[in-house]
């Protein structure tokens, strides 16, 4: 699809121009303007504009118009050709636009606008929109409102037809856009009477598709979804997708149809006579599949989502969810969410989280996922009810909510939710005072058992730890069984008690618990890893100055970072040609720092300076940028301007268009005295000024000083 878009947009301007030839009789009867326009129209926008510069607008064979057209030509091709470069310096393609903008304000507005300067406004549109890196829309649109204004009072209807879509359809596609960019992205949304206005005089069906498009996702933004928008939403989008030619926007249309109807698709009356939107899945799934009739994978960003989107509303589910942890004669309360079924049966077991874990032969599976390697209990369950959902068939999810009316007793517990004898989903839950807490260091694992509710230690309670390691590719779970002591304590040396998953189950009589860890340990690098600030007094300097200098240095072991002092270094710094000017063997203090001071040579290179910190193996300690030398020196002069006879605290009077300015400018040296017989050139720059209303405050002393 953006191939697609690129390629129309290429194809835009060739048009604009045989389309423009009918209602500008000024480009006739002149070769050298005609071979320009030919060029232009081709994109050659570099050749273009040596071709209009090539033609003398002081030919007196020339007509104003034709000579106010070159002129606008010249601008025009050139900014597209600094656009279509990639250099860095947007200086002069910022110059040239602020050209062209000066061209269209300095017109009089009471003259109207015709032909010609509709084409500057959309060059001008174009430059703030389309020019890389620009993306200017509120000046764009300033630009291409009064355009399309223009084209939609012309008596010439088939080309004022042509160019009002194609201005439309430009300003609706987000130059150089992203993968994941569509229309609106850049807010650059259409108002809802331009696009009703392209809906009427559209002709082919890829424009009116396009059209409607446009207009519902317009709808969408202005009003989201309310009682007077919703039909409107509704029809505007089956009309974009009621069409058999797969043009470019069909399968935005067609995602952002489907996605619409599927949050709030269906529209119902409530008692009380207002409006709710509902999602309407059937509809949502019959566009989603054939988008994907429609387009292949390698056709649509929309592929991937389309299919999760139908198998998640197809999909058959009846999650179960609850708190897991309660105190004995606890309420137990659980929730469950279905879809896509009639009934199903929930039924709750007892298990022991000692000895029903199997984790050996599951390595795949995280500590998290504990509970998939419990078997399904044999005995029978201590609850069940079978749930009938009422389902109606449109894919809507539905839930339910159970409190147990009598209080489990201490111990756990898994439940199952299932239907047809297959599992669906699977939770667990916990009654218990137990309370088990791990910790890792890089050898050893530390377990403490102990009471909830008053914190004493639970002496002799059954431990059972999980260690998931990784073996070559595969991971695989290890276990190890420990008594807690009087304590409530259990130490474990381990190899490698870092760098691993451990799961830890606790019993002692009825009470059970468990505890989940995840240990990264010290990446690689880590250990013994150094650590260093260093600065100077200053971030530049200049030739012949003194540099002080200063570095922290710290170091990291099994415990964290730790002060090396007494640590003999090697310091070094190295100029910005990799050369040493400074070099020393150095002993860090007690606080684990050092300093220094090195004078700059007065034909020492310009550019960043690094300071290296080596052991005194030569293995890395630290490489920093300390600081940069630069040859610079102060500004002899200051400018200033003020308006003359303001007297201090008083605010100038806001200029009215026709009035007269008057600045009086100061130039001075800064050892005193004023700078005479100087060149002074001024520049005055001009920028439309947008009003920003403040929000009403419902206490304006709430944001105001003294409210007095």
């Amino acid at each position: 699809m953006t191939d697609m878009i690129r390629l129309w947009m290429g194809s835009c301007l060739i048009v604009t121009q045989c389309l423009l030839g009918a209602v500008t009789p000024w480009l006739e009867g002149l070769p050298a303007l005609t071979e320009a326009e030919a060029l232009f129209a081709r994109g050659a926008y570099q050749r273009s504009l040596e071709a209009y510069q090539g033609i003398d607008v002081k030919d007196e064979a020339l007509t104003a118009q034709q000579r106010r057209w070159i002129l606008f030509r010249r601008l025009d091709s050139q900014w597209r050709s600094l656009s279509a470069t990639q250099q860095p310096d947007q200086g002069p393609l910022m110059e040239v636009g602020r050209s062209l903008q000066r061209v269209v304000d300095d017109r009089d507005a009471s003259q109207g606008v015709d032909a010609m300067e509709a084409a500057l406004l959309e060059s001008l549109g174009d430059f703030w929109w389309t020019s890389r890196n620009r993306r200017q829309w509120n000046q764009a649109w300033s630009a291409y409102q009064r355009a399309l204004d223009f084209w939609a009072g012309s008596s010439e209807l088939e080309v004022a037809r042509d160019r009002f879509l194609n201005i439309l359809w430009k300003a609706s596609a987000v130059p150089q856009a992203r993968p994941y960019e569509m229309y609106g992205s850049a807010g650059n949304y259409l108002p809802v009477d331009v696009l009703e206005q392209a809906t009427r005089i559209a002709r082919t069906p890829e424009d009116r598709s396009h059209a409607y498009y446009l207009l519902a996702r317009s709808l969408q933004q202005r009003w989201g979804v309310q009682a007077r928008s919703y039909e409107r939403i509704l029809r505007a989008f089956e009309r974009a997708t009621d069409t058999s030619t797969q043009h470019a926007w069909l399968d935005d249309a067609l995602a952002q149809q489907a996605q619409w109807l599927g949050s709030q698709g269906r529209a119902e009356q409530r008692e009380d006579g207002r409006w709710s939107f509902l999602p309407d899945y059937p509809a949502a799934l019959k566009v989603w599949r054939r988008l994907l009739d429609l387009y292949d994978k390698e056709e649509t960003r929309y592929h991937a989502s389309a299919t999760r989107s139908v198998e998640e509303i197809l999909k058959v589910r009846a999650d179960l969810a609850v708190d897991h942890a309660f105190k004995p004669d606890s309420r137990i309360r659980l929730h469950v969410r279905w879809r896509n079924i009639e009934s199903f049966q929930l039924k709750i077991y007892a298990m022991d989280l000692v000895q029903d874990l199997a984790l050996t032969d599951k390595g795949q599976l995280g500590s998290y996922q504990w509970i998939r390697s419990v078997e399904t209990p044999s005995q029978e369950p201590i609850f069940q009810e079978a749930v009938e959902t009422e389902d109606l068939g449109r894919h809507d999810p539905g839930h339910k909510e159970w409190v147990l009316k009598e209080s489990l007793p201490e111990g756990a517990y898994l439940a199952i939710a299932s239907s047809g004898g297959k599992e669906l989903s699977r939770e667990w839950i916990l009654v218990s005072n137990l309370m088990v807490t791990a910790r890792a260091s890089s050898n050893r694992m530390l377990v403490w058992v102990c009471d909830a509710r008053n914190g004493r230690p639970i002496p002799h309670a059954t431990v059972r730890l999980w260690q998931q390691t990784r073996r070559g590719r595969e991971q695989q779970w290890t276990s190890f069984d420990r008594q807690s002591d009087a304590e409530g304590l259990v130490v474990m040396e381990s190899e490698r008690a870092d760098g691993s998953s451990w799961l830890i189950t606790a019993s002692k009589d009825n009470g059970q618990n468990l505890t989940m860890l995840h240990h990264p340990g010290n990446r690689r690098g880590q250990q013994d890893q150094w650590k260093v600030y260093a600065f100077s007094d200053r971030p530049a300097y200049r030739p012949e100055e003194t540099v002080y200098w200063k570095a922290i240095v710290r170091r990291r072991d099994e415990s964290g970072y730790i002060t090396p002092a007494q640590a003999d270094l090697k310091c070094r710094i190295v100029d910005p040609r990799g050369a040493t000017v400074f070099e020393s063997q150095v002993t860090l203090n007690a606080f684990g720092s050092l300093h220094g001071q090195w004078e700059i040579a007065s034909d020492a290179p310009l550019g960043m300076y690094r300071l290296e910190l080596k052991e005194k193996d030569d293995q890395w300690v630290a490489n920093h940028t300390l600081f940069r030398v630069e040859e610079y020196k102060l500004p002899e002069m200051k400018l200033s301007f003020d308006w003359p006879g303001l007297e201090e605290g008083q605010t100038p009077e806001v200029p009215r268009p026709g009035d007269s300015v008057s600045l009086d400018l100061q130039a001075s040296y800064y050892f005193g005295g004023p700078v005479t017989d100087a060149q002074v050139q001024v520049r005055v720059y001009r920028r439309p000024y947008q009003m920003i209303f403040p929000m009403p405050r419902p206490y304006p002393w709430m944001k105001v000083a003294d409210a007095s």
